[in-house]
């Protein structure tokens, strides 16, 4: 076991891993924002002003839908590396501050941890089903 580093060394790796996870969330939902909205405004006006079944129309369709299924996938890998600096962040809390976490873990959270659907998947939902409305418009079409 490594020799434990001065608590103020260990607050900056605690802040430095807390912050990485927050910037990996706020990746994910500016992504997903700039994702699906463009999504939307596509399919708008693909749906609106052009003859459907086009070649054209068909592979813009098409892209929307393979672009939200990368959002899918950029949006589970986002959520793993947070959770991973969450982790560390946690153990080191954990292992150096015992009573801090064991006093946080007393404080009533907003919402219980059993709730039906988290905000990862509430995302990738969100990003399944512009896809599978683009190819609903490509079959229908």
């Amino acid at each position: 076991m490594p020799e434990k580093a001065p608590d103020e060394v260990a607050i900056q790796i605690w802040t430095g891993h807390q912050e990485r996870s927050s910037e990996h969330e706020r990746q994910r939902l500016e992504f997903t924002s700039v994702v699906v909205g463009a999504s939307l405004v596509a399919i708008g006006l693909l749906a609106e002003g052009s003859s459907d079944g086009t070649p054209e129309v068909t592979a813009a369709l098409a892209l929307v839908a393979m672009i939200n299924v990368l959002a899918i996938a950029y949006s589970w890998r986002g959520n793993q590396w947070a959770r991973w600096h969450r982790d560390v962040a946690r153990a080191l809390a954990t292992d150096r501050w015992p009573d801090l976490v064991a006093f946080a873990s007393t404080v009533k959270r907003p919402h219980d941890r059993a709730h039906l659907i988290g905000r990862e998947l509430l995302q990738r939902t969100l990003h399944l089903v512009v896809a599978l409305a683009a190819i609903v418009l490509i079959v229908a079409g």
